[in-house]
């Protein structure tokens, strides 16, 4: 059946037919949306307006809806008050889109001009040679930016950051983990800001010359056996000659590290037909690689950029004295040790983070939770279970004892990461149910692939 747009209004697109692909839909002639359509009806149902699309749709636009160069839907339409032009600009005076993920970016293909292309390639080229001097670790682009290097030199003119990996050789994520802290330390030596985005991913911040910020990712990859896994979306037999050694690839009028087949890396990220541009493709993993990723890594971005939003309002409301629990925390934090144990139930404070110069990490025996707080008790937060011999891979949060192998100590705020993510959907759940990790077993010298 072919696809048609029915309408447009406050709602989202009314569509009928089979969309096995996407659409772009253009407000005024510049492209704010790509959505991703996978679905066959011949009665008609309605895409909704991604949620941060949502507020700047309000005024009269000139709205276009196209798919694969066809255009479904050309009408002027009235959102919201109706008053003035829908404008998708930020405060910057930085057109903007929505991207694949639902989230506001800031295309390369209007801020060239501004220099914010030329200033993260520079970046980018920092980043590395820190990496590589400071921790012996050869990174190279990736993902998206690999992508644009390949087709034609450049980045793309939807995408909006620099990825980057490194191939990590330690034995278990514990130490994957302290290997990307170590990375993040050095960086922050260098001076460079650094956001943790989960346990095997971290983010380097900076101010743009157009204003506002912008990033570059730094993803962990790393083999089992012969699989390799890239980030949380791949996890595929690939050779360690389609990686290592390194090449020169061309992009930006430089040369960047790149793997060894640019080909077969990007046609396991995206598929054979990767030279054909998709702005709304979207990473689909499978739910082992999810599942996987997340249980040995965790993750810190589950709404993230929402509670930041409504804790920084709420911040600018409250006197310095803080919550009752926020004094109770920093009760139990004053005089104590800077690393979390079990023992003794505490946490670090980032003033007192020790490093590998420290001294040895604290050991973990049994878990005792008479010093914290009725509340974390009473909804059966993983961290404090009593009675505990055993301690996971990923986080050395306590777990029912068994035939697992235990993880090597990682430093301590590494060692949250995933204890947060655990905590947090523990908490969020209120259930009975067991918490939702899965420990790996000890297989000989290996580790489940």
């Amino acid at each position: 059946m072919k696809p048609r747009v029915c309408r447009v209004d406050d709602d989202g697109l009314e569509v009928v037919g089979a969309f096995p692909g996407s659409v772009d839909v253009h407000f005024d002639g510049w492209r704010g949306w790509s959505a991703a359509i996978d679905r066959v009806s011949e009665e008609p149902f309605v895409v909704p307006w991604p949620k941060r699309l949502r507020p700047w749709l309000d005024g009269v636009s000139q709205v276009s809806v196209t798919h694969e160069g066809e255009q479904l839907f050309e009408g002027e339409v009235s959102f919201g008050s109706g008053t003035g032009r829908v404008e998708l600009v930020d405060r910057h005076g930085t057109q903007i889109i929505i991207d694949k993920w639902g989230l506001q970016q800031r295309p390369f293909e209007v801020r060239r001009a501004g220099g914010a292309v030329e200033m993260m390639t520079q970046m980018a080229e920092q980043v590395l040679e820190v990496m590589r001097r400071d921790c012996g670790i050869d990174g190279w682009i990736s993902f998206g930016t690999l992508l644009g290097a390949a087709r034609s030199g450049a980045v793309i003119g939807h995408d909006s950051d620099i990825d980057l990996c490194f191939l990590s050789e330690r034995a278990t994520p514990a130490e994957m983990i302290a290997e990307l802290w170590s990375i993040a330390r050095a960086l922050t030596d260098a001076g460079i800001q650094v956001k943790h985005k989960s346990a095997s991913f971290i983010t380097v911040v900076y101010e743009a010359p157009d204003g506002g910020m912008d990033g570059i990712d730094i993803y962990t990859c790393f083999y089992v056996g012969d699989l390799l896994y890239e980030t949380a979306t791949v996890r595929a037999p690939v050779p360690r000659s389609a990686i290592m050694p390194l090449r020169q690839l061309e992009f930006e009028g430089r040369l960047m590290p790149a793997p060894a087949e640019p080909d077969r890396m990007l046609t396991v990220s995206y598929g054979p037909g990767w030279k054909v541009p998709d702005p709304s493709f979207r990473h689909q993993p499978d739910r082992e690689t999810t599942e996987r990723f997340h249980d040995w890594f965790g993750s810190l971005m589950t709404h993230r950029r929402d509670w930041v939003s409504v804790n920084t309002a709420a911040a600018a409301k409250q006197d310095s004295s803080g919550s009752s629990f926020a004094r109770w925390v920093t009760g139990q934090l004053e005089g104590r040790p800077a690393c979390w144990t079990s023992d003794r139930g505490r946490w670090p404070t980032p003033g007192t983070m020790p490093r590998r110069d420290t001294g040895p990490w604290p050991t973990t025996s049994r878990t005792r939770d008479e010093a914290l707080p009725e509340a974390a008790r009473s909804r059966g937060c993983p961290r404090v279970r009593p009675g505990a011999t055993s301690t996971c891979w990923t986080c050395a949060t306590s777990s029912p004892p068994g035939p697992w192998r235990r993880a090597p100590r990682a430093p301590g705020w590494s060692a949250l990461v995933g204890c947060w993510s655990l905590w947090r959907n523990r908490c969020a759940r209120r259930s009975g149910a067991s918490p939702p990790w899965r420990c790996v077993p000890a297989v000989g010298s290996t580790w489940r692939a």
